[in-house]
């Protein structure tokens, strides 16, 4: 029986090898430009790993989602990002797995603006800092340092946001605040 429960694990092994292996690969094909070939690449990871039933895989399952969506956004295709975006966090929410919510949450913070829905963007930047503050407490050495520089681009995503969304008091669709835009009186 115990050999069996070793081979078991060495197939599981084998299939996160083999994910991270294709993910790795995508993102050079990223790298180079050959987006159809990396989605394609992509996609069959996300089938072979949805087919295994084990806690191992969700991991894999999330970043090959993100990566998914980062695929998607370089075709300018943001709807299918934003999906494979709120797929990926709530399959870390699902399986409590912390430790990719606050960059999948920047994520979709840039595609909501880039449909310049900058209440939701702000939304998720502050959800990525609360994360990344949470993750912090948690965290040593190099991974803390990662984790430092999340929250510093949730911080630096919140003040730009706050910064350049249209105030609802302005009528043009300037996204500099109308405080921004107010001339001075001469003095005479």
């Amino acid at each position: 029986m115990q050999s069996q429960g070793y081979c078991f694990s060495s197939i599981v092994k084998a299939a996160l090898d083999l994910a991270d292996n294709s993910n790795k690969n995508a993102m050079q094909l990223v790298s180079t430009n050959k987006l159809k070939a990396a989605m394609n690449l992509l996609k069959e990871t996300e089938a072979f790993l949805n087919n295994i039933e084990r806690e191992e895989v969700v991991e894999k399952l999330g970043v090959t989602l993100r990566n998914m969506a980062l695929v998607h956004c370089k075709e300018q295709r943001w709807n299918q990002a934003l999906e494979c975006l709120n797929n990926a966090v709530d399959l870390y929410t699902e399986h409590e797995m912390s430790n990719h919510l606050a960059s999948t949450y920047l994520s979709i913070c840039e595609v909501h603006n880039h449909f310049k829905r900058y209440k939701a963007a702000f939304n998720m930047a502050i959800k990525a800092a609360f994360q990344s503050q949470e993750d912090l407490s948690r965290a040593e050495g190099e991974q803390a340092n990662r984790i430092i520089s999340l929250l510093a681009i949730s911080y630096h995503n919140m003040g730009c946001l706050l910064y350049t969304s249209p105030s609802p008091r302005d009528l043009s669709t300037s996204r500099m605040p109308s405080s921004a835009c107010k001339k001075k009186k001469k003095n005479k």
